[in-house]
């Protein structure tokens, strides 16, 4: 009974943060303004939402940041317990480690507050190894039916990018144009 406890705790961890990413504002054009790639010159909207982010999920982040967590052994990495988790574990994985990450280390440290957390580039490393095990995992009709949302998608090819190598840029950029 706890292990059924833990799946539900966990699943609603998940749709906590895809729910947050993906549709805490109206449409894709304010995400993306809003959220995802706010300016440098937007200081206080900034803070505000490193802040936010920062106290929703920092605890889930100093969880998925360790190898040996269990939290991220649970959410991407164990056939038993796919089928609770699926491709939205991955992703949420890969939105906390990669995406959150750097929302909650620029809160730090503009704050001055001890982050104890890995470097960002074992985050990265971890986000990495779980965007190539969702492509590897994921059946092709579902990436090119859309059935996962080309959104969704496109933060899965995130950590391609931020590993900065001309492999993976191809990556990113074949991926992106599977998808158009």
């Amino acid at each position: 009974q706890d292990k059924y406890h833990q799946i539900n705790t966990d699943l609603s961890q998940i749709n906590a943060i895809l729910t947050y990413w993906f549709t805490s504002h109206p449409t894709i054009e304010s995400l993306h303004k809003q959220l995802w790639m706010i300016p440098s010159s937007s200081h206080k909207h900034r803070a505000a939402v490193d802040l936010d982010i920062y106290t929703n999920f920092g605890t889930i982040l100093q969880h998925l940041s360790h190898t040996n967590g269990k939290m991220l052994q649970r959410w991407c990495c164990s056939d038993d317990d796919d089928l609770f988790y699926g491709y939205k574990g991955k992703l949420a994985v890969v939105i906390v480690l990669d995406q959150m990450s750097r929302h909650i280390k620029r809160h730090c440290t503009t704050l001055d507050i001890p982050d104890d957390l890995p470097p960002q580039s074992h985050m990265d490393k971890l986000a990495y190894q779980t965007s190539l095990l969702f492509f590897k995992s994921i059946p092709a009709s579902f990436l090119s039916t859309n059935m996962i949302p080309m959104p969704q998608l496109v933060f899965m090819y995130m950590p391609y990018r931020h590993a900065n190598t001309i492999p993976n840029v191809q990556t990113v950029q074949d991926g992106i144009s599977s998808m158009t």
